[in-house]
């Protein structure tokens, strides 16, 4: 699991966080704004049906790129 570490931290500790990847002791050390969790939390609760946008022209659009 990676370190979870604030902004202020970050800015503080930022050398030390560095050389604790460096030496191995942490594989990967993220840098969190306001207590956000990191991505992958509900990985695998839920499923998206992949004809998500299908009822609605314009969200299908949006997912394809068209509307650009």
């Amino acid at each position: 699991m990676a370190k979870r570490v604030n902004i202020h931290d970050a800015k503080t500790y930022l050398s030390r966080y560095v050389r604790e990847v460096q030496q191995g002791t942490e594989t990967e050390v993220v840098i969190a704004a306001g207590g956000s969790r990191p991505l992958g939390l509900e990985e695998g609760l839920f499923e998206l049906p992949l004809d998500i946008d299908a009822q609605d022209a314009e969200i299908a659009e949006l997912f394809e790129g068209a509307l650009r």
